[in-house]
């Protein structure tokens, strides 16, 4: 539910309090509570049309018995830089890779430079560890450099990419100009600390 939502919002919609988090925009209103995505459409309903849509979201929302959180692992994203609602779940194919499932990415935003943070949930440590051989059998060995924590690549679409497994997750940060290669290592060790506690 959370990765069709999130993959139709935009950061800077109109977010209202419903469920665990909606949006109003023109004619809809859309929302995202534990397990279940609402989606709502009103037509020719005039200025009326965001009570309307609102009036039928309450209704919904009371017939839902499990609300549950939003999915935890966003809770691993460091918060300075973060682009509020840019959070996105993609099930398969994540990064664009076949073998990279159950990822999460978040924007973020520091003077001039924009960059991502991601995780990769997989099914136990040895799915992760998998994940990660397989990525990086994708690079040029050359591009590749081991640190403290993981591994630092250089990607001509995404320039510096900050890798690790930790647990039975893969993590990182990518898009980290030349440059700029202390603020990767700073959210990268962020985000190596909140899954290593």
């Amino acid at each position: 539910a959370f990765g069709i939502y999130s993959a139709e919002r935009f950061p800077e919609y109109k977010f209202i309090s419903i469920g665990n988090q909606g949006y109003l925009e023109e004619g809809s209103l859309n929302f995202v509570a534990g397990r279940y995505y609402a989606k709502l459409l009103c037509f020719d309903c005039g200025e009326e049309s965001s009570e309307i849509l609102k009036l039928f979201s309450q209704r919904i929302m009371e017939r839902i018995k499990d609300k549950g959180p939003l999915p935890r692992l966003l809770g691993f994203f460091p918060k300075e830089g973060l682009v509020p609602n840019s959070e996105k779940f993609i099930l398969r194919d994540f990064l664009g890779y076949s073998f990279l499932h159950d990822g999460y990415t978040a924007d973020y935003q520091l003077k001039e430079l924009d960059f991502d943070c991601f995780l990769a949930e997989g099914k136990n440590e040895e799915d992760a560890q998998n994940m990660l051989a397989a990525y990086l059998k994708t690079k040029n060995k050359a591009d590749i450099q081991e640190i403290a924590d993981g591994y630092r690549l250089k990607d001509r679409y995404y320039h510096n990419i900050y890798l690790a497994r930790v647990k039975n997750y893969l993590c990182g940060v990518m898009g980290i100009k030349d440059g700029q290669e202390k603020i990767g290592e700073k959210y990268f060790g962020m985000l190596v600390e909140s899954l290593k506690n």
